[in-house]
């Protein structure tokens, strides 16, 4: 497998939201890589991976040593422009259920299908995030999982979306379970005592009246 260490710049307008790469010519020609080859994008200072769809840089990218990327794809890296990541090519798989996180609870979107086909053609990997607009406000969905089991996966129309916010997926976890339930324990047993420290100080008022 080649690996190549690049310095990342920012993505041509044309290309934003639309998971591609776009590479030094003269790279993708010594790296013998091909256009809409699946590249693995890795940040070596954080391991955190993402993937796209390779493209011929323009004339202005010639000799640089360069990739571009759009804003999303360095959110999901954790980098800058400027910074320096490592590629590599990598086979990638038909998506047939793809799983969202949302971190906005009991969220409810009519036809999540509607997304596989906004994201059709775009390459993801897990931990992956988007941006969407959901009712006037801007939520981030992450990819929690997704099948067939692949370092990265390409999503189609027919491909199934199935949405899960954080709390469901913390309260099928056994551990967290039995974290939220002593929690609640706790707080209970808190305003207990509030109660009688009120029924305290109720009665300590009477008592002062009196005299």
């Amino acid at each position: 497998m080649i690996i190549m260490k690049v310095k990342v710049k920012d993505a041509y307008k044309e290309d934003i939201g639309k998971g591609i790469l776009r590479i030094d010519p003269d790279l993708k020609r010594e790296l013998n890589f091909s256009i809409n080859d699946v590249m693995k994008i890795v940040n070596q200072k954080n391991s955190r991976i993402t993937a796209a769809i390779l493209k011929l840089g323009k004339p202005l990218d010639k000799s640089s040593k360069t990739i571009r990327i759009d804003a999303n794809l360095r959110r999901n890296l954790g980098v800058s422009i400027d910074d320096y990541v490592e590629i590599s090519k990598i086979n990638e798989e038909i998506a047939k259920v793809v799983f969202f996180t949302s971190y906005i609870p009991n969220i409810t979107i009519k036809n999540p299908n509607q997304l596989a086909n906004k994201l059709e053609g775009i390459i993801i990997t897990k931990d992956d995030t988007f941006s969407f607009n959901y009712k006037g406000k801007t939520i981030n969905l992450v990819v929690s999982n997704y099948t067939p089991q692949s370092e990265a996966v390409i999503i189609q129309k027919d491909t199934s979306i199935i949405f899960q916010d954080v709390i469901s997926q913390e309260f099928n976890n056994a551990n967290l379970y039995k974290l939220y339930k002593n929690l609640y324990s706790e707080i209970n047993y808190i305003k207990s005592n509030i109660n009688k420290f009120k029924e305290e100080l109720t009665n300590l008022k009477q008592s002062i009246l009196k005299f």
